[in-house]
């Protein structure tokens, strides 16, 4: 009879623990990223996009990554592997740059 509230308990508590995946929110698509680069406006959108994400990351970690670099150069990280990844998107190009400066 024990182990039936053990199992209960290990189950609530395997639900209970955070989880590793995350929705992407406002995230654009490379072809898009590079298309929107000669519109100063979405350009601006989408470099502020990828300031936030290294904030939430930041964050997360109690980090600093990216301290000190200025935003257009991060931004010209993400245009570049955009055009190099037409299949990706922003998010990914932000986890590319952020895990290469960490």
């Amino acid at each position: 009879m024990i182990l039936r509230p053990l199992t209960t308990l290990a189950l609530i508590l395997a639900m209970a623990s955070p989880a590793a995946a995350y929705t992407v929110k406002g995230s654009v698509e490379c072809p898009d990223v590079v298309r929107e680069d000669s519109n100063d406006n979405h350009r601006k959108m989408n470099m502020w996009w990828v300031l936030g994400y290294f904030s939430g990351r930041n964050y997360e970690n109690s980090a600093s990554t990216g301290k000190g670099i200025d935003s257009d150069v991060l931004y010209a990280h993400v245009l570049t592997y955009c055009k190099a990844h037409p299949n990706n998107d922003m998010d990914d190009a932000s986890i590319d740059l952020y895990d290469l400066l960490k």
